[in-house]
């Protein structure tokens, strides 16, 4: 039953519900700094159980998504008239062979692939998890493959498989439970104009994080597959932003502001870095034929 409402109001749930406690208590009596720092920990570890316990169910998650979906596209026999879906195909075998040869460069047992799409998922996707150092799982969409997302595809799979590489998702699982910790901690200790001003700036250090590990791995996807892919992926995030209409746009960026940069400033980055291949041609990962 806890982990069940763990799963349904995740992080701001467990903050919400600690804290709030904590304050009640402050109410009615002077709360001592060891019951502080139990609650602290009570909360840290609520935290980081929900996020390990569902990446412990990621790797056969993948596994399943990756049989009902890209096997299905990967493996069929296309016909002659449908050209477009036979190029998708091919395209996701350079995938999968790229992605293999990064599994076993760093080690790894297996990457999980799977299409997103198509009544599964969004056809913009791009994600990816590493829920332990034997196995991660990627999530890309559709459009990716079209002849309108290809350009951008050599990009968006070396992004991902940047996190994969950082394991940016560990990283992210720790630093949400030392942020419940410290909030918790706030709410005890200080005066609550104090409090609400720490429980602010560590959620800021908290974005900061997120969002340079986006620009760390733009920089590393971008060094991969060179400058013009890079734009050209995130040229695409930004416009499609901006068809949003207004209130959605605003639900959106919102959204996005928690974990991304604004994608203006991602665009900025990239066009800065330096050492970074003019075309996908000069690139690293040319040979493998991934938008091409």
């Amino acid at each position: 039953m806890v982990r069940n409402m763990l799963k349904r109001f995740g992080m701001p749930g467990v903050v919400l519900l600690v804290t709030a406690a904590v304050v009640t208590v402050r109410q009615f009596r002077e709360v001592s700094l060891a019951e502080v720092l139990v609650a602290a920990v009570i909360a840290a570890a609520l935290r980081a159980g929900l996020g390990f316990g569902v990446l412990s169910e990621a790797t056969f998650r993948g596994i399943v998504r990756q049989d009902m979906t890209w096997e299905v596209y990967r493996q069929q026999a296309w016909e002659p008239s449908q050209a477009d879906m036979a190029a998708e195909a091919e395209q996701m075998r350079r995938v999968d062979a790229r992605v293999t040869a990064f599994a076993d460069e760093y080690g790894m047992e297996r990457i999980s692939l799977a299409v997103a799409g198509a009544h599964l998922g969004w056809w913009g996707a791009a994600e990816s998890i590493r829920p332990d150092r034997a196995h991660a799982h990627i999530e890309l969409g559709h459009f990716w493959f079209f002849p309108e997302g290809l350009t951008s595809l050599p990009h968006i799979v070396e992004h991902e498989l940047a996190h994969i590489q950082r394991r940016d998702t560990r990283t992210h699982e720790v630093t949400a439970a030392c942020a419940v910790a410290l909030t918790v901690l706030w709410a005890g200790l200080l005066p609550y104009a104090y409090a609400a001003v720490a429980i602010a700036a560590t959620a800021l250090a908290v974005t900061a994080c997120s969002w340079w590990a986006e620009l760390a791995c733009d920089t590393i996807a971008a060094r991969q597959c060179g400058r013009p892919a890079a734009l050209a992926a995130l040229s695409y995030m930004l416009g499609e932003a901006q068809a949003l209409p207004g209130w959605a746009r605003l639900l959106h960026t919102a959204t996005m502001l928690r974990s991304h940069p604004p994608t203006r400033l991602r665009l900025w980055w990239v066009r800065r870095i330096p050492s970074v291949p003019a075309s996908l041609g000069e690139a690293p990962t040319a040979g493998w034929g991934i938008g091409c």
